[in-house]
């Protein structure tokens, strides 16, 4: 039993310095700059981008002065979690719960969530959610608190609003109150109501809120992304005023947030990515991480880059080909464009893992 813990915990040794090493070029890119995005597929499925990322994530915190680190993920939760913070109640469930996604009650996530906690009660780090969208699962203080929103409006129609939310954020609906259109056009005239009398509110946070709030009506489908992308920037400078001690932040996301000029893409769509890049220029850097197994088109790589024997392509500074076909910013499409206008980097990992699931076992 002894030498087959010792034996993992050596590779578990190895594995770490290995990494460490092949992620040398970003680590020395990344280091200087004031932000730092970490993307992955649009799928967040990946398991090794996620424990990867989260590797990246503890060096540029222990070793480069980072000391925040907000995710694509609610922001609401994570308003309340900091609220628990403040008050000396915060516990790792609800950060996990936060996260929410494929990575949640995973293996993987655990390193992440004990390095958050551990930072975050230090208050070393400040941590945050940038989505305005709603229906995580997982997302419990979303579910509980926000419908309290309620109770900026007058009686009775606050008393009413409130039943309708707690509804729709719990996904309470059955045969008496069946999801309809109908139900969907309450909620977006209770959210509504909330946003204009949160307009005349003194509490910083509740105004937030809302605003967050309202603004998750109108980002869903095609048209809604660039809403939500560039609403994700809003978020973030919000935060950003709301904590004058944060100076060096990291964003863990999907990679087509953090694209710097996706108009070069697609001229309808602006991303987080491009707020970014024009409020910090050069201090900006963005880092796509993707596996190798599903980039069977990449002819143009490098030898040692295809064989798994280098991880990091920096497109600003490695003078290779950036122009080449590989799905760094779809489901399940492939694009050919010059990347480096996208990103600073690629990192390839020798193949996509599935999140181990502890209810799995």
């Amino acid at each position: 039993m002894f030498k087959r813990k010792l034996a993992f915990l050596l590779l578990t040794f190895l594995s770490f310095c290995c990494n460490a090493s092949q992620l040398s070029p970003l680590y020395q890119d990344a280091c200087n700059k004031d932000v730092v995005y970490l993307g992955e597929e649009s799928s967040h499925k990946n398991a090794s981008a996620f424990s990867l990322r989260t590797e990246v994530i503890q060096f540029l915190v222990q070793q480069c002065g980072f000391n925040a680190v907000f995710f694509e993920a609610q922001t609401y939760d994570f308003i309340y979690i900091n609220k628990e913070l403040n008050s000396g109640k915060l516990n790792k469930l609800a950060i996990e719960g936060a996260l929410g996604g494929y990575a949640h009650d995973t293996k993987e996530v655990k390193p992440l969530v004990e390095f958050i906690y551990d930072k975050a009660i230090k208050r070393e780090i400040y941590f945050a959610g940038l989505d305005m969208q709603t229906g995580g699962r997982s997302n419990l203080y979303t579910q509980q608190y926000l419908p309290e929103l309620a109770f900026l409006l007058e009686k009775p129609l606050s008393e009413q609003c409130f039943i309708i939310l707690n509804r729709h954020l719990k996904w309470l609906y059955n045969e008496q109150y069946p999801f309809t259109s109908e139900s969907n056009r309450l909620v977006a005239n209770c959210v509504e109501s909330i946003y204009q009398a949160s307009k005349t509110e003194k509490d910083n946070i509740n105004k937030y809120l809302a605003e967050r709030f309202y603004t998750s009506l109108s980002v869903f489908g095609r048209q809604g992304f660039s809403k939500r992308s560039v609403g994700m920037f809003d978020s973030f400078q919000w935060h950003i005023a709301q904590t004058p001690k944060v100076n060096k932040v990291i964003i863990f996301g999907a990679s087509i947030h953090g694209a710097k000029r996706y108009e070069l893409i697609n001229k309808e769509f602006s991303t987080l990515g491009g707020k970014l890049l024009q409020t910090y220029g050069d201090k900006y850097a963005s880092y796509a991480f993707v596996g190798l197994d599903k980039q069977t088109t990449i002819n143009t790589l490098p030898n040692d880059v295809k064989n798994g024997e280098k991880m990091v392509y920096l497109l600003q500074g490695d003078s290779l080909e950036s122009t080449f076909d590989v799905n760094l910013i779809s489901y399940n499409r492939s694009l050919k464009v010059d990347w480096a206008k996208q990103f600073d980097g690629l990192i390839f990992m020798p193949s996509e893992l599935p999140f181990t699931k502890f209810n799995n076992q």
